[in-house]
C-alpha cells in the first residue's frame, strides 16, 4: 500500500519484528535480500530513498548474474514498494523501479527465465508486460487503506498494461517444478471502498519456463485490409498480442510504422475487447503509408505466457495512386 517515502524512525520497529535474510550488502543488511523457494528466487529491494542507490543496484546486478547460471532456478519474483508505472496513481511512480525493470527484462531475455516485478504503493491492482521480454509488472495493493479510485489522481492508460482495477484484493502465486515448470497468478478482488466483499478471481495468468511459442502467422491482402492466419499455440495459452510493422523495404530494415495490439484492455472501469485487432489490419491505419506506392507489412503473435512467434514473411502492398 501507499506510505511516506522515508520514515527512518520506523525502521527499528520493523527490524525488531522481522527476522530477514542477511545476504544483502553488508552495510545495509536486511534492507535488500533474497531467498529461494523450490524453483523460484524471491528478491526483495528497498525502493525508499536514500537506499535507492548504486550500491543496491550493483548488488542486484551480481545476484541476477548468479541467478542466470543456476539451473535449478526457473523464475524470479522481485518485490519492492514503489512501482515503475502506475495507471491509477502517476505520482507514485519510481525512477529506481524503472531501472530495476530494465535489469529484469535484460535478465529474462538473456536467461530465458521469466521474471515478475511485484510492487505496492498504489492501492489497487495492475498488470502489464514488457513489450519485448518475458517480464511481468504487477501492482498488488492489498486490503488496507482507501483505494486509489478512477478520476481521483493523475492517471494514464499505459500501452503495455492490460488491466487495472481500483479495488482491494490479494494474489495467489503457485509454482510447479520439472521440465514443464510454471508460475501462475490469481488475483482475488475484495471490492471497493464502502462495498468490501469477496468477489473471487478477477485476473489470472501463467508463466512457463519452457514456453512453446505460437505458430508464425501468414498474411494475405483482402481488399483494403490485411488478414492474418488463425492463432495457434500447442500449450493452450491464449492470444495476448499482435505486433504489426511496416517498412519501405522487404528486408524490413526501414521500419516507418509499428503497432502493438493487445487482446483486451481494462482501464478506467471499462473493459475493452480488442480481439478483432489481432488478426485484421486496415491499410488506412498504417500511418505514413499514404504517399507510398509500395511498402511491406509483417506481424508476429504473442501468447499469454509471453512467448513471441517468428515474424511472418513480409507482405508486399502495392497501391495504385
Amino acid at each position: 500500500g501507499r506510505c511516506p517515502y522515508f520514515f527512518p524512525y520506523f525502521f527499528p520497529y520493523y527490524f525488531s519484528y522481522f527476522e530477514l535474510p542477511r545476504n544483502g550488502t553488508l552495510e545495509n543488511l536486511e534492507h535488500w535480500y533474497y531467498f529461494d523457494y523450490q524453483n523460484v528466487r524471491f528478491i526483495t529491494l528497498n525502493s525508499n530513498p536514500p537506499y535507492d542507490n548504486e550500491i543496491q543496484q550493483a548488488w542486484l546486478d551480481a545476484l541476477l548474474l548468479e541467478t542466470e547460471r543456476r539451473d535449478d532456478l526457473d523464475f524470479v519474483l522481485l518485490q519492492l514498494h514503489h512501482p515503475a508505472e502506475s495507471e491509477l496513481w502517476l505520482e507514485g511512480e519510481s525512477a529506481f523501479s524503472k531501472s530495476v525493470n530494465l535489469k529484469l527484462g535484460e535478465f529474462s531475455a538473456k536467461s530465458g527465465k521469466p521474471s515478475v516485478a511485484l510492487s505496492g504503493h498504489t492501492h489497487g491492482y495492475s498488470r502489464g508486460h514488457d513489450p519485448e521480454n518475458p517480464l511481468t509488472m504487477l501492482i498488488n495493493g492489498s486490503i488496507g487503506g482507501a483505494t486509489d479510485n478512477w478520476g481521483e489522481f493523475k492517471q494514464r492508460d499505459y500501452l503495455n498494461y492490460v488491466i487495472s482495477k481500483d479495488e482491494h484484493g490479494w494474489c495467489l502465486v503457485q509454482v510447479t517444478i520439472g521440465p514443464t515448470a510454471t508460475m501462475s497468478f490469481k488475483r482475488y478482488s475484495f471490492g471497493k471502498d464502502g462495498n468490501v466483499k469477496d468477489q473471487g478471481v478477477v485476473d489470472q495468468f501463467i508463466l512457463r519456463r519452457h514456453n512453446s511459442t505460437p505458430e508464425t502467422p501468414t498474411l494475405n491482402l483482402a481488399q483494403a485490409s490485411i488478414e492474418s492466419s488463425p492463432y495457434h499455440e500447442e500449450q493452450g495459452d491464449s492470444h495476448l498480442t499482435t505486433q504489426w510493422q511496416a517498412s519501405t523495404t522487404m528486408t524490413m530494415d526501414k521500419i516507418f510504422w509499428n503497432r502493438i495490439n493487445h487482446a483486451y484492455n481494462e482501464y478506467g472501469g471499462t473493459f475493452t475487447q480488442q480481439q478483432q485487432n489481432l488478426t485484421n489490419l486496415s491499410l488506412p491505419e498504417i500511418a505514413g503509408s499514404a504517399e507510398l506506392k509500395i511498402f511491406f507489412v509483417r506481424a508476429r503473435y504473442r501468447d499469454s505466457a509471453l512467448g513471441y512467434s517468428d515474424w511472418s514473411t513480409p507482405l508486399k502492398i502495392e497501391l495504385k495512386r
